[in-house]
């Protein structure tokens, strides 16, 4: 599937993005993951909770969506660093991240990505 290069309201129904959702395995966050499979995002749901993470992602594919799940904490800022790296090797450079039930630290957090 193409990854798209538009903001996410600009999609035709051949593109997609990708979207890296923390705390993606519940609540606002798996309520999120669901949304954006839903439009046709592509979604990599990263949480601690490692089997949360896997069944919703399992869910998602039944259901014909992309979606990974990454197990990661937040906290450690070289994973969160491995994370991006990785999702935009498997994805290409269209990226945007949401992070659910957790605000990162300014300005240290800021991972500078380029392609």
């Amino acid at each position: 599937m193409p990854v798209r290069s538009t903001p996410p309201g600009n999609r035709t129904t051949s593109e997609s993005a990708v979207a890296v959702i923390t705390g993606g395995a519940s609540g606002i966050g798996a309520a999120l993951a669901r949304a954006l499979a839903e439009r046709g995002d592509v979604v990599v749901i990263a949480d601690l909770d490692e089997s949360g993470a896997q069944k919703l992602a399992a869910e998602l594919a039944e259901a014909g969506h992309q979606a990974r799940a990454q197990t990661v904490d937040v906290r450690d800022l070289d994973r969160m660093k491995q994370l991006i790296e990785t999702t935009l090797a498997e994805f290409g450079s269209s990226l945007y991240a949401v992070t659910a039930g957790f605000a990162p630290p300014a300005p240290d957090f800021v991972v500078r990505v380029s392609k």
